[in-house]
């Protein structure tokens, strides 16, 4: 991963996480039927960046709207020289 990924997965894995907590939700509860309880935890962990359909439906099942899925995601590639 390079660092702009690494940023992005970081901050998706701590909301991810935030919200889950906020929620009293564990892992498995999140996963179901969406993924597995270990890719929750590379997620969170930044270790792992979903795609756009997993994400999409974590959020949805963390009611989390559309602006908060961009919000999650908006950050500043770094400029290349």
């Amino acid at each position: 991963m390079n660092n702009f990924e690494e940023l992005v997965s970081k901050k998706i894995g701590k909301t991810i996480k935030r919200e889950r907590l906020k929620q009293n939700i564990s892992q498995k509860e999140l996963a179901a039927g969406i993924c597995s309880q270990a890719m929750i935890s590379s997620i969170e962990h930044g270790d792992y960046i979903p795609n756009t359909a997993i994400f999409l439906a974590l959020c949805q099942k963390l009611n989390l709207s559309i602006d908060q899925n961009l919000s999650l995601i908006h950050i500043s590639e770094p400029t290349r020289p």
